[in-house]
């Protein structure tokens, strides 16, 4: 039993999001519900200084902000495909009033479980020094970002209530 238990440890149910060029590696823990795609309603005054802020969607009768990640990390986004979709995650700090954040992703993101033989590192030079991104890393194969939560709440938080 304690081997099993030793296993189940070993791994991380997670997903890969994807986002423009590139796809989110993100715990499956963070992932509260992927819904369709809606049109967000604007902020006002937040368009211009935080372009990567879409609005805000309405989500089991809660308001949740909306971003576009790839906009906030790389200053461009991609136009919006019959396949896209909000992953509403789960925030990690306490930031009052914002349980949730909808991120757009342009089709379902798909379910992996990550074991430590199946990620490796990647150099990360080609992505160093943009915002919101934790590490470059190559899951199953596959090059993925593991993005900065925290950096993303706090600055989402920052522009909508301070």
């Amino acid at each position: 039993m304690a081997e099993a238990q030793e296993g189940y440890a070993e791994h991380v149910r997670s997903l890969l999001v994807p986002i423009s060029e590139y796809n989110l590696l993100l715990p499956g823990t963070l992932l509260a519900e992927v819904v369709s795609y809606v049109e967000p309603s604007p902020l006002a005054g937040h368009s211009e200084d935080a372009p990567w802020i879409l609005g805000m969607v309405s989500w089991r009768g809660q308001r949740v902000p909306l971003v576009a990640l790839e906009t906030l990390m790389f200053g461009h986004s991609n136009e919006l495909g019959s396949r896209a979709r909000i992953a509403v995650i789960k925030a990690v700090g306490n930031h009052r009033g914002m349980p949730y954040i909808g991120v757009l992703t342009q089709q379902i993101p798909r379910l992996i479980t990550v074991h430590p033989d199946t990620i490796e590192p990647l150099d990360d030079s080609d992505v160093s020094g943009y915002a919101a991104i934790e590490a470059q890393v190559l899951v199953t194969g596959e090059p993925a970002l593991i993005p900065d939560v925290e950096y993303l709440e706090q600055e989402l938080y920052r522009r909508l209530y301070e």
